[in-house]
């Protein structure tokens, strides 16, 4: 009989051991799980940090000539590399003293958003005056009718026009942007990524 007892208690103990140790790898596991996610997060490209966000977004720091920028972005740079800017972008367009931006004036307000936060980063970001225009008549909007014939090497244009197919098109000086709102938004984080270098890092 108490033979019987003592190994239903060394069984008790070995379940009780048994159990610790399973509670120590779980919460092992889990620590080492969080240390990695937390650290594999963020992403560096040159002085380019990239922080994801609890809000579905990720958030762009970087120092350009002493000013900090701190903007979200929806796309990762790698994703932004199916819209094939042309190599001299950023002499052709970022670096001039102002640039046309020109939408179709019929355009969903989902893509006309983006379409106006990349004429705005022009404006406060990239320190280039963003002229708005449409590229049809509309009473809608008390901004002029300007297109790829209005564009020139001293003023560029980025014309935007829906579409269901993403399209882009380079005609000279004009780039012309075809798509939805998705498109836009990758659009204007992929001009705020040949901003601020990061591809001059790969």
């Amino acid at each position: 009989m108490q033979a019987y007892k003592k190994k239903d208690t060394q069984k008790r103990n070995q379940i009780v051991i048994g159990i610790f140790f399973v509670f120590l790898m779980v919460f092992s596991i889990l620590g080492v799980s969080v240390g990695n996610r937390s650290q594999n997060g963020r992403m560096k490209y040159g002085d380019v940090e990239i922080t994801p966000t609890n809000y579905g977004y990720w958030e762009v720091k970087a120092k350009v000539d002493g000013s900090e920028i701190v903007e979200p972005v929806n796309f990762l740079p790698l994703e932004t590399m199916d819209i094939d800017l042309p190599d001299n972008f950023k002499q052709e367009v970022l670096d001039k003293q102002s640039v046309i931006i020109t939408f179709d004036p019929g355009m969903d307000p989902g893509s006309l958003q983006y379409v106006t936060e990349i004429r705005l980063y022009f404006n406060t970001i990239y320190d280039v005056v963003a002229v708005p225009g449409i590229t049809l008549e509309s009473e809608d909007y008390e901004f002029p009718v300007l297109d790829c014939s209005n564009s020139t090497a001293f003023q560029p244009a980025l014309v935007f026009e829906p579409a269901e197919i993403f399209e882009f098109e380079s005609v000279g000086t004009c780039l012309k942007f075809k798509g939805n709102a998705v498109d836009f938004a990758k659009v204007r984080d992929r001009i705020l990524y040949e901003y601020l270098g990061v591809f001059d890092e790969e």
